[in-house]
């Protein structure tokens, strides 16, 4: 018998090793091209409610969109709120089309490993009541090369993708996360009177006329009022009093008035632990002024904008 050359030996050793490696990991020599990419893919203009049950809790956080089109965000058969509609937006936009990089694992045993067990982050879409779709999301990692990508899992199955991206941060935002935290939207070219209404005879008024601010006759100084219009052209707050009822009347009261018409109004509430809770009254809400500076910011006395 012929020997056999050893070249041809060691090549048919790489080619066998090489397919049992495909097998090995892949599940099949099929398994590249019948996998899926598309995992969700949704018509979002019909999508009406959003469920997340976020790791850990019992009560999945609703959205809801209304007839008029605006969200509504609450825990499940709680009170809702309204809903920071950017923040839908964003999910929405994740969940009209979600593709796969790729199948990270065939396997139930890896879901504990990629963190898309059945007690993962899970986010379902309805269209009036029917069930959409519904996606666990996992893991986030850093791989040494490439873009950053999340591990997910369609409910009810068993393969675990690669996603893009940090969906976590847009799909798995907490109840407060997911609220409108509009607390004023002022307009400063708008405003040409600021009424300031505090405790005894310490109120006061700013006027403007023409380009020129005065209180009590006299000019302030206008980059003083320029500056304090400004800082609430876009004021959010993130500590909400829903606990809060308003029993007695605000402490403090500031009107902004343009052209003799109310433009916004702030009250404020001191509470036993002289710490303060505030509402815009063109708001159905109430926030506390913990962890921040916004009372400070609102109520300035006279002295402020008559210094230089």
């Amino acid at each position: 018998m012929r020997n056999l050359n050893p070249k041809y030996l060691v090549i048919a050793l790489v080619a066998l090793t090489a397919i049992w490696l495909i097998i090995r990991f892949t599940g099949s020599t099929r398994r590249t091209s019948n996998q899926r990419s598309e995992l969700i893919a949704l018509d979002t203009s019909s999508v009406d409610e959003l469920r997340i049950l976020i790791k850990g809790e019992s009560k999945a956080i609703v959205l809801k969109r209304l007839d008029q089109g605006k969200w509504k965000v609450g825990r499940e058969n709680e009170a809702a709120y309204d809903a920071d509609q950017t923040s839908v937006k964003q999910a929405l936009g994740i969940l009209r089309k979600l593709t796969a990089q790729r199948m990270l694992s065939r396997k139930k045993d890896k879901w504990s490993e990629y963190e898309v067990t059945d007690s993962a982050l899970l986010v379902q879409a309805f269209r009036e009541g029917e069930h959409l779709g519904a996606l666990r999301i996992g893991k986030l990692s850093f791989p040494s090369s490439g873009n950053a990508y999340t591990a997910v899992r369609l409910d009810g199955e068993s393969e675990v993708y690669a996603v893009e991206g940090y969906l976590t941060t847009s799909l798995g935002r907490n109840l407060t996360e997911w609220r409108d935290k509009t607390f004023m939207r002022l307009k400063p070219d708008r405003v040409d009177k600021v009424v300031f209404e505090y405790p005894s005879d310490s109120s006061f008024t700013l006027t403007k006329q023409d380009t020129v601010w005065l209180m009590d006759g006299r000019k302030v100084n206008r980059d003083k009022v320029d500056r304090y219009l400004s800082q609430f052209r876009n004021k959010n707050l993130t500590a909400f009093a829903d606990d809060f009822a308003a029993s007695a009347k605000p402490l403090f009261k500031i009107r902004f008035e343009g052209n003799g018409a109310e433009l916004e109004r702030v009250e404020i509430w001191q509470q036993p632990d002289s710490s303060y809770v505030l509402r815009g009254v063109h708001l159905p809400v109430f926030f506390s002024d913990k962890g921040t500076v916004i009372v400070k910011d609102l109520l300035k006395p006279r002295k402020y904008f008559t210094g230089s």
